[in-house]
């Protein structure tokens, strides 16, 4: 997200399961990204499954969904 470094462990499980847990990250102050850095912290944990579609990553939790396409991508 362009601020704080972010870390965390995770499990691939089958079907396309996964489980995040210890997540953290560093504390510095960033104007104008803080709200996105904090929500993406609080909403990790929850989420449980993944999909991989070509450069696209999709994280969600039956609710909510997170998608992310590879930084490499053109």
């Amino acid at each position: 997200m362009g601020c704080n470094g972010m870390f965390f462990s995770y499990k691939i499980k089958n079907n396309h399961q996964v489980e995040f847990s210890q997540i953290g990250s560093t504390m510095m102050y960033c104007d104008g990204r803080m709200k996105l850095e904090d929500s993406f912290g609080k909403q990790l944990p929850n989420m449980n499954q993944y999909k991989i579609e070509g450069h696209f990553l999709t994280l969600s939790d039956g609710k909510s969904i997170m998608k992310f396409v590879a930084a490499d991508w053109d």
